[in-house]
């Protein structure tokens, strides 16, 4: 992680309905809880980034995609400085365009590092 805290943004609380890990993409479920987003598709009505983990049933603060300002996030694959960064499967984002972009890449960082990235 290229600083230690991240662009003023817009963050807002939800309850988990599963257990998530921290710094991955969520969507709403039918109840209005968040669950992590496991899609690539762009109808996949993704809302943010956990800002940590919680187990089924906690809350948890979502940087949400719509605030503006950067996140932390989880990539799949190795990112530079710079990729445009899209959702991918288990919450994680990916270069490979599907989709919405979701932000670009502040730090260059391989699988499973967490990266800080300027929200679209």
């Amino acid at each position: 992680m290229s600083s230690a805290t991240t662009i003023e943004n817009s963050k807002k609380t939800f309850i988990a309905t599963d257990a998530v890990g921290a710094y991955l993409l969520t969507k709403l479920d039918a109840s209005g809880n968040v669950v992590v987003a496991t899609g690539t598709s762009a109808g996949e009505a993704r809302i943010g980034f956990t800002d940590r983990a919680a187990g089924a049933g906690e809350a948890t603060g979502i940087v949400l995609l719509n605030g503006g300002g950067s996140a932390y996030a989880t990539p799949n694959e190795t990112v530079a400085i710079g990729d445009a960064l899209y959702g991918d499967a288990d919450g994680k984002v990916s270069k490979t365009a599907d989709g919405a972009i979701i932000g670009y890449a502040l730090d260059a960082g391989a699988a499973d590092d967490v990266i800080e990235l300027i929200l679209a």
